[in-house]
């Protein structure tokens, strides 16, 4: 049997040592790789753990913002009936061009007694004008509408109702049905 040597083909050459140029070196290198390329931290241990508390924060931080607009009246029932439902919209009349009107309408349950009054309130997407003059925008300081509220229908309790002339139900009723039926909507809704 022959013995042989082993001690030297285990042994591995020492380490550099740690110089300024070699701590930065692969840094730089990443910084000059094309887009795309992943960065090895982020695939360790630390590294997805970081990422994971960075993202749990920002969730935590702040909502998503939401632009939208908020359309609210208060109605008075002077009736001597208790109303139901109430049909509304609000109208924009644009001063640089009072030509242009926009409106928003809504149905709101109002279970509102007689002598009573209640605020109604919606919050939708939908802004007041998809057009506006350019003879408005320049008037910074002045309102940019003539604003009123309308009240179309009202549905009394015991299924009598009032309507405004010039108002048509029909234009809305499968809209209003589905609103009026349903048992957990909300209390406003557009039509």
């Amino acid at each position: 049997m022959e013995l042989v040597d082993t001690s030297n083909q285990n042994q591995s050459s020492p380490q550099p040592a740690m110089i300024p140029q070699n701590k930065n070196f692969q840094r730089n290198a990443r910084i000059n790789d094309p887009a795309g390329m992943r960065d090895p931290n982020a695939d360790t241990l630390d590294g997805r753990s970081a990422e994971l508390d960075r993202i749990t924060a920002q969730a935590r931080e702040s909502k998503p913002k939401t632009d939208g607009f908020t359309y609210q009246t208060k109605v008075q029932n002077n009736s001597t009936k208790p109303v139901a439902v109430v049909f509304w919209e609000y109208q924009f009349r644009e001063k640089g061009n009072p030509t242009i009107l926009s409106r928003r309408q809504f149905v709101c349950q109002a279970n509102l007694k007689p002598a009573k009054a209640r605020d109604f309130e919606i919050f939708t997407l939908g802004a007041p004008s998809s057009v506006v003059s350019v003879k408005t925008l320049s008037k910074k300081s002045e309102p940019t509408f003539d604003e009123a509220v309308i009240i179309n229908r009202v549905e009394f309790e015991d299924g009598s109702n009032w309507q405004r002339k010039d108002w048509n139900y029909d234009d809305v009723k499968l809209t209003a049905k589905t609103a009026s039926t349903a048992k957990k909507q909300p209390t406003c809704r557009g039509l």
